[in-house]
């Protein structure tokens, strides 16, 4: 659609201009019926192809990925028009309303409006599929997922990459990335222990129980909407968040 295209034609130029390493994006074309976005042709690998040809690099690779979260965890949107991630987030989230118990959607809603405000970019599928490598330098692709807001929704979906899809789906990470489960868990913990790199070991579980949280109500909904609902994974992920609400009081994170 022409309009998703322009926005994120727009999307990417916001963020360039704040300074989020991205690749340059020129103008909107037609092909037949279709649209497009034009981009700068990049000499380079996906940090997923990266950490595939290099798995001795792996350290070095997963430090790289913990500065850019933290880099767009910290860069303000300024008075750019981008949209909410927690606004965002209670919309989508209406969807699982029919399928949950009252109870369980009421403490959901609870937990997203417990996310602190903040001003901050949030990529939305910052996954290594979507960070290009040229020299040193990492670059964002597919920024139409960008918003606003607490770093925990970039955390919850990176978490559901690489944990929750393979857990309800054994195989996933292989299928998807190329790399398995154990080596895809990896990445995620080690990321995320260099993301909170100031915290006790306390304190870090404890994030990392938050973000799961918000993960598993993310799969919900994206189960939901995907084409021809995936039950077995629907029920596998209900049953993990519903381990989870009791225990979790919000979704404040310590940074």
């Amino acid at each position: 659609d022409l309009n998703d295209i322009q926005r994120e034609l727009n999307l990417c130029k916001q963020a360039f201009i704040l300074g989020v390493p991205t690749s340059i994006s020129f103008d909107v074309v037609k092909v037949g019926e279709r649209y497009g976005v034009v981009f700068e042709m990049l000499d380079c690998l996906s940090l997923r192809d990266c950490i595939l040809k290099n798995p001795n690099k792996l350290k070095e690779y997963i430090k790289m990925y913990a500065d850019l979260l933290k880099k767009l965890g910290t860069t303000d949107k300024g008075d750019f028009k981008i949209p909410s991630a927690k606004e965002l987030e209670l919309e989508y989230v209406k969807v699982i309303e029919p399928y949950v118990d009252a109870a369980d959607y009421k403490r959901v809603i609870e937990l997203i409006n417990s996310v602190p405000d903040k001003h901050t970019l949030v990529h939305g599928d910052c996954h290594i599929k979507n960070i290009m490598v040229e020299g040193d330098e990492p670059a964002l692709i597919d920024m139409d997922t960008l918003s606003y807001g607490d770093p925990i929704f970039d955390l919850a979906a990176i978490c559901a990459t690489y944990i929750a899809f393979e857990r309800a789906t054994p195989g996933n990470n292989k299928e998807f990335l190329k790399i398995d489960g154990e080596k895809c868990e990896l990445i995620y913990n080690e990321t995320t222990r260099l993301y909170f790199s100031n915290l006790s070991d306390e304190d870090y579980k404890n994030n990392l129980v938050k973000i799961s949280a918000l993960t598993y109500v993310h799969m919900l909904y994206w189960t939901i909407r995907a084409e021809g609902m995936n039950h077995q994974r629907f029920d596998f992920c209900y049953d993990e968040l519903k381990k989870l609400l009791p225990v979790v009081n919000d979704l404040r994170l310590e940074y």
